[in-house]
């Protein structure tokens, strides 16, 4: 028993230094509750493993609006998120080398980022947020903070 909270005493100290890199741990779920707090959202975990993370979250039209996504915006650039891209109703948000928030409104049947990469979603209905991280890095995050 002493040596299993030796144990842990050690891992936790470990993940303690790991979370001073430049790779901060976020939970996902606990992030979307702070910044959609005010609104009815659904959220999809797409990809949970110990390297990569992606979840999106959902917001109806009628319950979000483009006012609602200032506010949100404030709210990442308030948080140290930078603004990578705006194009066409699509947004990219990044946080060091290895977390992405993407933001779209869709109003066309299909949508493209800057780069011509088209983005997925399934209705025009909604607005998307989709929160990713990768351990190895995001490239358009990497890209941003190499210039």
């Amino acid at each position: 028993m002493v040596r299993f909270i030796k144990l842990m005493s050690i891992f936790i100290f470990c993940i303690g230094l790991l979370g001073c890199n430049d790779s901060e741990v976020l939970d996902f779920k606990s992030f979307s509750n702070e910044l959609f707090r005010e609104y009815e959202y659904e959220y999809d975990v797409d990809r949970k493993n110990s390297s990569t993370q992606l979840l999106v979250v959902k917001i109806k039209k009628q319950d979000f609006s483009s006012r609602d996504y200032e506010g949100v915006k404030k709210e990442l650039l308030d948080r140290k998120w930078d603004l990578v891209d705006s194009y066409n109703s699509y947004y990219n948000f990044c946080k060091t080398n290895h977390y992405s928030i993407d933001i779209l409104n869709p109003i066309y049947d299909k949508h493209y980022t800057r780069d011509g990469e088209e983005v997925n979603f399934k209705s025009k209905d909604y607005w998307y947020f989709a929160v990713y991280y990768n351990k190895l890095g995001v490239n358009n995050c990497m890209e941003y903070y190499s210039k």
